[in-house]
């Protein structure tokens, strides 16, 4: 029987030959304040959506009011999302919410989960 050349477990398995320290829990000396952590999380999560989704939206023809509408209630969600579902597994866990997801769904579907943020991206 012959190889792929290509394997989702291979590309993962190599990669996770390189050291991560996302890997590794977060140890309590590297822990910030709310305050701290509330302008690294908005500077990272909050702002993607809108540069990133909210454009293709009025190219496709929406109101400033829809925008607007589905912006709040967008970020609303994310909020509540994130407040009740990936902050606890995060506090739980101290790992990642990406390493974490990579346990849970295995070296395959994260790959494609990278193509599809690629993409999307």
């Amino acid at each position: 029987m012959k190889k792929s050349l290509f394997s989702f477990k291979d590309v993962s398995s190599r990669l996770d030959s390189y050291y991560e320290f996302d890997r590794e829990p977060v140890t309590e000396d590297k822990f910030q304040n709310k305050w701290k952590f509330i302008s690294f999380f908005a500077g990272e999560h909050v702002a993607a959506t809108e540069f990133v989704i909210g454009p293709f939206f009025v190219l496709h023809g929406i109101t400033a009011k829809e925008l607007i509408f589905g912006l709040l209630i967008g970020n609303l969600l994310a909020v509540l999302s994130w407040a009740f579902i990936c902050a606890p597994i995060a506090t739980r866990v101290r790992l990642t919410l990406y390493w974490y997801l990579k346990k849970i769904i295995g070296p395959g579907l994260t790959v494609l989960n990278n193509i599809e943020n690629a993409i999307l991206y």
